[in-house]
């Protein structure tokens, strides 16, 4: 999923290059980010896809152990993974995703830059 094509020096045109333009949302997801600040895509995640996340997020809490996560606040009842960006490209579509890549533009109308990409979930009956 990374990108192997023409040198991109600005956000439109590797949104350009990745199939990603405002035009991918309908009204009612940009009625949703102007309104509430954020939009749910449903039916992003395939289930195959969703099969392989698991897979590899499991995989890497048992190599990081005791580990995991540390670079971040560690809340009881909750796991934590840090930099997935380079621990998988199971993880890219994540953050490559045409609409995903959309809205994040739609909202912030200029230059963007992923800094960070982690993960976090909360046990079963814990966390918040």
């Amino acid at each position: 999923m990374h990108m192997h094509q023409q040198e991109v020096r600005t956000t439109i045109e590797a949104l350009q290059q990745l199939g990603s333009s405002e035009q991918l949302l309908t009204m009612e997801e940009k009625r949703s980010l102007d309104e509430n600040g954020y939009v749910l895509f449903l039916d992003v995640i395939s289930s195959d896809w969703l099969v392989q996340l698991r897979s590899r997020y499991e995989e890497l809490m048992e190599q990081e152990g005791r580990t995991a996560g540390e670079e971040y606040e560690q809340e009881e009842g909750t796991r934590r993974l840090s930099d997935l960006v380079n621990k998988g490209e199971v993880f890219d579509g994540m953050y490559i995703h045409p609409k995903v890549l959309a809205a994040v533009h739609y909202m912030l109308k200029s230059e963007i830059k992923l800094a960070v990409l982690n993960g976090r979930d909360a046990l079963p009956g814990q966390g918040r």
